[in-house]
């Protein structure tokens, strides 16, 4: 079992967030025989991921360094449950949810990826889109 942190960050969106959908797919996992007791053996069975939907975007969050300078991180958002619905570019939010980190091959090298993953989001203020006439 992993250990989770909650964390809670405010920033301001970079844009407006893109949607992707993730394929299901077959998976197969081998179990103890119900039987384990007295059968000592494993059991396969197939399961089925079903299709899902990811939205992702970044938000900025500021912070001061030891000299008193702006110092801006850009961090990526993973939004599985359609929090970010109507959240677009320039609006500040605050999110809350965990880091996860996951790695991936690209042209025979080992490249690692930290995103944050949204368990709750609120739009702080939205940005004025429109001006009235």
């Amino acid at each position: 079992m992993t250990n989770k942190t909650a964390i809670t960050l405010y920033g301001n969106v970079g844009g407006d967030p893109e949607t992707r959908t993730i394929p299901g797919r077959g998976v197969t996992k081998q179990f103890h025989h119900p039987m384990a007791p007295i059968i000592d053996d494993m059991v396969e069975r197939e399961f089925t991921t079903p299709e899902r939907e990811v939205r992702t975007f970044s938000i900025a969050v500021s912070k001061k360094d030891d000299e008193g300078n702006d110092v801006t991180r850009w961090i990526r958002c993973d939004d599985w449950n359609r929090l970010s619905r109507l959240v677009g570019k320039g609006d500040r939010v605050k999110v809350k949810g965990h880091f996860r980190e996951r790695t991936y091959q690209k042209d025979g090298e080992t490249k690692t990826v930290r995103d944050f993953v949204v368990e709750d989001l609120k739009i702080e203020r939205h940005k004025i889109r429109h001006q009235a006439e």
